[in-house]
């Protein structure tokens, strides 16, 4: 913006905003999608006993969890991550273990 010439107009507002910087916020931001125990599925899913957790599937397999709590799983065609929801913000740690080992294909 410093170096546009055109002028430039703003409009004041209120607008919901959030960092969606983490899986544990993009599914604090779903809550309106939440089933009867807290879960957030995306995709194919058959959840037993579950609570509080984010089933995320893109590989069209079917995630089956029993006696699952505060849990993050994303399944997609060439990884599956499954960590505690409230360490979400942690995976970084893990792209950049995969980055220090050289495994460039799950990047």
């Amino acid at each position: 913006m410093e170096k546009t010439e055109t002028p430039i107009y703003t409009i004041p507002g209120r607008f919901g905003w959030s960092d969606i910087g983490s899986w544990a916020s993009l599914y604090d931001l779903s809550r309106d999608r939440f089933d009867k125990k807290g879960n957030l599925l995306e995709g194919k899913g058959l959840l037993h006993d579950t609570e509080n957790t984010f089933i995320y599937s893109d590989s069209g397999r079917l995630v089956v969890t029993l006696g699952q709590k505060d849990q993050l799983i994303v399944d997609t065609p060439d990884a599956l991550l499954v960590a505690d929801i409230r360490k979400s913000q942690n995976v970084r740690e893990m792209i950049d273990e995969l980055k220090k080992r050289g495994w460039k294909k799950w990047l």
